[in-house]
């Protein structure tokens, strides 16, 4: 029961004591993180049907290993431009933008060249 309290003491904060601009943030990052998630399950299998064989785990490692140093790399990035423009909303704009630029990157890949190396 006292899981179900603080589960509604969060609720109430969200949608009642934080007010409809702290409600809109919170479905906002709420959203994102869905939109962002989902794609990494797609993401994952690009190797699977671009690679053949042993080359498949290879690219795997490399997914893994962008993600790694992303995950390293993005918070210094956002730090650095924030502290550079003395904004920190353009440390996130940098983050948003590296969100729109990197499917269009896996969308200019060509299937045919991809295939042809194996």
């Amino acid at each position: 029961m006292a899981f179900f309290d603080r589960g509604f003491n969060s609720c109430a904060w969200i949608g009642d004591g934080g007010g409809p601009v702290a409600s809109g943030c919170f479905v906002g990052i709420t959203l994102s993180a869905v939109g962002v998630l989902s794609a990494v399950p797609v993401f994952y299998t690009i190797p699977g049907r671009s690679l053949k064989d042993r080359r498949q785990s290879g690219g795997l490692a490399l997914i893994n290993a962008a993600g790694n140093i992303g995950g390293f790399v993005g918070p210094i990035l956002v730090g650095w431009v924030a502290q550079r423009t003395g904004n920190p909303a353009s440390g996130l704009l940098v983050i948003a933008a590296a969100v729109v630029v990197a499917p269009a990157i896996i969308l200019s890949l060509n299937r045919k060249k991809i295939s042809e190396v194996d």
